[in-house]
C-alpha cells in the first residue's frame, strides 16, 4: 500500500459489509513484525489500484493518525 507519498504497509485483509457483500475498508498492517499495527481504511480513501500496488488519497502522516485496530485470527 502507498501513500501519497511513501509505501506504508501490506493489505492483510478486507472488511466486508454482509448484507451486501461489498467490501468497505481494506485492513493495513504495518510496522516491523514484533510491533505490527493493523489500521482499517475506507475503500473510499483508496485512489487506484494498479498492478499489486495500492494507492491512497493519503499521506503517511494522515496514515499514521488513523487509529490502530486489535485483530485476532484463529
Amino acid at each position: 500500500v502507498k501513500a501519497t507519498d511513501a509505501f506504508v504497509g501490506q493489505v492483510n485483509d478486507f472488511v466486508v459489509d454482509p448484507e451486501t457483500g461489498y467490501i468497505t475498508h481494506i485492513v493495513l498492517r504495518e510496522g516491523l513484525p514484533w510491533d505490527k499495527k493493523y489500521i482499517t481504511i475506507a475503500i473510499t480513501k483508496i485512489d487506484h489500484i494498479d498492478e499489486s500496488v495500492v494507492y491512497l488519497k493519503l499521506n503517511k502522516k494522515e496514515v499514521k493518525q488513523l487509529p490502530a485496530i486489535p485483530v485476532r485470527y484463529p
